[in-house]
């Protein structure tokens, strides 16, 4: 569609009607901390944009991002059991995701992708308070500049984030694994919360959605923001 701007006069003392064109999105990327519904929250509006829709694996479609995906829940623990190599896995996540954004630009559908940023939420989230007091200026500075280099141009995509509070995204966990809440998670997921911000704060590219309602309420918010 193409919004019709109010006439302008021009140094000749005509007066101009001004179009200004407005993409229809071919990236939305979906940001949050576990169980804030990234996931399904991209499930939902792939199934209102039907068949223009695709949505993308957290770690992409290609040899890298299956192979990081095959240690079990994408996101979580990225490596065999027992072997220590958190900072392996989050380089080779991180790569991964720089893949799968390069590829956007290949594909003719609106890719809906899920947590380019968690990986670096989760190391900073994992390390201890002192260190990653010291890290996370460096860690921001470093995945801006990374996924600057393959990040769509800001007027063919929009990044949501779901803004879950820890105890919420606590109880859904609970729920979806038939268990008690976890006090030790609620601390991690507060931790993860508080690296997101940090990961986010200054940059003016991304739209907060409140993620503690309904996931009908949550669905309508985020269908606001896309240009469909």
């Amino acid at each position: 569609m193409l919004p019709v701007a109010p006439a302008e006069p021009t140094q000749g003392g005509r007066w101009l009607r001004v179009l200004r064109v407005r993409h229809r999105h071919k990236w939305v990327g979906f940001e949050g901390i576990v169980a804030s519904g990234k996931t399904t929250q991209a499930r939902l509006l792939a199934r209102s944009l039907r068949s223009s829709a695709e949505v993308v694996p957290e770690f992409g479609n290609h040899e890298l991002g299956r192979y990081l995906s095959s240690y079990g829940s994408p996101g979580m623990r990225l490596t065999p059991e027992g072997c220590d190599t958190s900072y392996v896995r989050h380089l080779l996540a991180l790569s991964s995701h720089m893949q799968k954004l390069r590829n956007t630009a290949r594909s003719r559908n609106t890719l809906l992708d899920v947590a380019t940023l968690t990986d670096a939420a989760f190391a900073l989230a994992d390390l201890p308070e002192p260190a990653a007091r010291e890290l996370r200026p460096v860690m921001r500075s470093a995945v801006d500049s990374l996924i600057e280099l393959v990040r769509p141009p800001a007027h063919r995509g929009v990044l949501i984030y779901l803004d879950c509070a820890p105890e919420v995204a606590a109880e859904r966990l609970a729920r979806r694994n038939d268990a008690e809440v976890d006090p030790e998670q609620i601390a991690f997921l507060g931790r993860m919360h508080d690296a997101y911000e940090y990961l986010l704060t200054g940059r003016q590219d991304f739209v907060r959605v409140d993620a503690n309602r309904d996931v009908d309420e949550v669905a309508s918010a985020v269908r606001a923001h896309v240009r469909m």
